[in-house]
């Protein structure tokens, strides 16, 4: 009887779907893709749910972890033409009658008869 009170007390609380995804700051879709992939860590199947052990969980994320990076302008393509001084903005406009797209209205008609 003791040996099984100290493997309740041992045993964690395991983690739902729901804790894992606000856990990890992503949606619960995102949650399915990631696995689906094989970007999480192992699972457990409870019933029909998978729940996730606390301790897995923070391997993953300390095997996972990464220094910040620094923003670099050269890896941003708007940054990298706003470091060479021009917006996408600014394009030059083409000269000439632009072809609409899509059905022309009925005067566009009358008059493409007319010509």
């Amino acid at each position: 009887m003791q040996t099984k009170l100290n493997e309740t007390k041992q045993m964690q609380k395991l983690i739902t779907k729901g804790e894992l995804a606000s856990l990890l700051g992503c949606s619960e879709w995102t949650l399915w893709q990631m696995r689906r992939e094989g970007r999480l860590p192992p699972a457990v199947r409870v019933g029909k749910s998978l729940r996730w052990r606390p301790e897995t969980v923070e391997a993953f994320l300390k095997k996972e972890e990464r220094p910040a990076q620094e923003f670099d302008p050269v890896l941003c393509r708007r940054s990298e033409a706003a470091v060479a001084g021009r917006n996408f903005g600014d394009r030059p406009k083409k000269e000439g009658k632009r072809k609409k797209k899509g059905r022309p209205t009925k005067a566009e008609s009358v008059e493409g008869r007319k010509a």
